[in-house]
């Protein structure tokens, strides 16, 4: 069942997990790609143009999700 399905007296926030995967489908494929530390490793400049292109406020958004709480 989905988040929008339940009966609104079971509704949840969602997981913190949840919210970061929601951000991240927002990029374009080959941004996700760099998401992955050792895929941007050995793709830097592919990844530094992919990400440049991304909208700033997503960027943190992501960012702020990733880090620990």
């Amino acid at each position: 069942m989905r988040y929008y399905e339940a009966d609104p007296e079971q509704r949840r926030p969602p997981a913190r997990a949840e919210v970061f995967v929601a951000a991240c489908r927002e990029l374009p494929p080959e941004a996700q790609r760099c998401l992955l530390f050792s895929y941007m490793q050995a793709h830097a400049s592919p990844c530094d143009a992919a990400l440049g292109k991304v909208d700033p406020a997503l960027m943190r958004r992501i960012a702020d999700l990733g880090g620990k709480k």
